[in-house]
C-alpha cells in the first residue's frame, strides 16, 4: 500500500473536520433562515399587492 505524504489531506481528514464542526454547519444556516422568515413575514412591506373578488352566479 502506498502511503500519502504528510502534508496531503485525505478525504477521511475532511470528514472528521466536518463531523467536529457540524454544530456550526447547522446552527448558522438555521439561524439565518429563521431571521429571514421573521423579516419576510413580519417586518418587510410587500412591494406589490392585489385583491380579487369572485362572484359565482347560480346556473
Amino acid at each position: 500500500m502506498v502511503e500519502a505524504p504528510q502534508e496531503e489531506i485525505t478525504l477521511r481528514d475532511i470528514v472528521e473536520v466536518l463531523k467536529r464542526h457540524r454544530v456550526y454547519l447547522w446552527t448558522f444556516p438555521l439561524l439565518f433562515g429563521a431571521v429571514a422568515l421573521i423579516y419576510g413575514f413580519f417586518i418587510a412591506e410587500p412591494t406589490y399587492a392585489s385583491t380579487a373578488t369572485l362572484s359565482v352566479a347560480p346556473v
